[in-house]
């Protein structure tokens, strides 16, 4: 039986360059085509698998719906994963239910919701994959003031590939 990702690739094969994904934005319409949201997904897939998360485990998302949200659900799928997609009307003591009932070993937010998903994750060991790419030019801050939380991440599908970010003074010394 075909999975849904399955049926995902069958678009991408048929329409790559056909919008897949459209949001309205205050300057306008943000889209993407089926072949962009499928490299976003794959890199997203990459990262998971890369950093030792094995097919099966469970990826929570808390993000607003935004193109970044269906690539992450669906590199969560690629990887092999489950993605266990969070109300973002959620408080954190909700979400700590709902991530540790779920098992979810590794949490996406988008930064407005960074808040609540480190007041959830002190509770529970799951690191925190951070996807906004608005922060490609200026996440060290971002990244240092999360970073309490285990390792400070940054995905950036924007870009079609993933970016790994890490406390500023281990960025620091990496550069050096």
């Amino acid at each position: 039986m075909r999975t849904f990702y399955d049926r995902f690739l069958e678009c991408v094969e048929r329409w790559p360059n056909n919008v897949a994904l459209e949001i309205q934005r205050p300057e306008g319409v943000e889209s993407y085509t089926y072949a962009e949201l499928r490299r976003m997904a794959e890199s997203i897939a990459r990262w998971i698998t890369g950093n030792g998360f094995e097919p099966g485990s469970r990826c929570a998302i808390l993000a607003d719906n935004h193109p970044r949200w269906v690539a992450t659900y669906l590199g969560s799928i690629a990887a092999g994963c489950a993605a266990v997609p969070l109300d973002t009307t959620l408080h954190a003591d909700q979400v700590i239910k709902l991530v540790e009932d779920s098992g979810s070993a590794l949490l996406f937010s988008d930064v407005k919701h960074i808040p609540i998903a480190r007041e959830a994750m002190r509770k529970l060991p799951v690191r925190i994959v951070l996807t906004d790419p608005a922060l490609d030019d200026g996440f060290v801050g971002t990244v240092r003031e999360f970073s309490g939380v285990g390792r400070g991440m940054l995905v950036s599908p924007g870009k079609h590939r993933v970016k790994i970010c890490y406390p500023a003074r281990e960025l620091r010394s990496r550069r050096t």
